[in-house]
């Protein structure tokens, strides 16, 4: 009888671990209708829905977003869109981000950039403001692979959890 009750908690134990957190409090492998249910507790709007695409507005990190659900076979990767009013609000976001994943996962395991020739002969945070400079970091974490992006050309600023293991390369 204890072997049989020592084997159902290493079970569960083991079944317990093997699931993965993704952002906003759901799991990688989530439905639709679960996503959607959890962004109504968060107060979130729904913006749209495409094919493999969930869209709804709300705050993250405490930045008003965009939060972009894509499945495959449940749910897979995860983009904010931080929606400030001008881009240096985006990147006042994207330091913001930066500082809490590093914080919590440690320095990125990644970094690809792009600086523009106009932007040559500036310090990075000038470059960036002044999007002269594309950067991208991208962390491998236990529970999601993460990469945060400042894009000056495009004047945008992303923030990506993906399922470990499903590719998140770039931006």
């Amino acid at each position: 009888m204890k072997k049989l009750i020592l084997l159902t908690i290493v079970l569960v134990l083991a079944l317990t671990a093997s699931i993965q957190a993704a952002p906003r409090g759901m799991e990688w492998g989530w439905s639709m209708a679960d996503v959607e249910s959890v962004e109504r507790e968060l107060d979130s709007f729904h913006v749209e829905t495409e094919e493999g695409v969930m869209t709804f507005g709300g705050v993250f990190g405490g930045y008003e977003s965009l939060i972009i659900y894509q499945f495959s076979e449940g749910l897979q990767t995860v983009i904010i869109r931080p929606l400030g009013d001008n881009y240096k609000d985006d990147v006042t976001a994207f330091a913001d981000f930066y500082d809490s994943v590093t914080t919590k996962y440690g320095d990125a395991v990644e970094v690809d950039s792009d600086l523009h020739p106009a932007g040559e002969g500036l310090d990075f945070a000038p470059a960036l403001l002044m999007g002269y400079l594309d950067i991208a970091f991208f962390w491998d974490a236990p529970d999601a692979r993460i990469g945060l992006a400042a894009l000056g050309s495009d004047e945008l600023v992303l923030l990506a959890y993906s399922e470990p293991g499903t590719g998140l390369e770039e931006f």
